[in-house]
């Protein structure tokens, strides 16, 4: 489970709402993904929860209805090679925010297909791919 005392995480929990709207949002498109909607609860609560109280998470909607969840971190060597080997190792905050190389590690997105987001994503924020900043 995320440590819920980080501080980092304390001022966006305040906003019960914005919290269980991103996260009934994120799930939502998950159960509309082949690629997830199969994934025990267990995998979904670490893949979302830590992103979502780092925000490090974009959703993205067309009108009020969501259509893509992305979610990045910012990884250590260590980190990143365990992420490409083995995927996630859990849901410790510490992990998501490790070191300096952005990575996208999750794009939900089950009407379009994930690159159109994932490149969005890069050059909005000004962040390079996988490189660090």
């Amino acid at each position: 489970m995320a440590d819920l005392n980080d501080d980092r995480a304390s001022t966006f929990l305040t906003d019960d709402k914005t919290f269980a709207s991103v996260l009934g949002q994120a799930v939502w498109l998950m159960s509309m993904d082949p690629a997830y909607k199969n994934l025990p609860i267990s995998m979904i609560e670490g893949r979302i929860l830590p992103p979502i109280i780092l925000r490090q998470f974009k959703l993205y909607s067309k009108g009020k209805q969501p259509v893509a969840f992305l979610t990045w971190a910012a990884l250590d060597e260590h980190a990143a090679a365990t992420l490409d080997r083995s995927g996630l190792t859990g849901n410790d905050l510490k992990f998501w925010r490790s070191g300096k190389k952005i990575t996208v590690v999750d794009c939900v997105s089950p009407f379009t297909p994930s690159e159109s987001f994932r490149k969005t994503f890069f050059e909005k924020s000004n962040i390079p791919r996988d490189v660090e900043k």
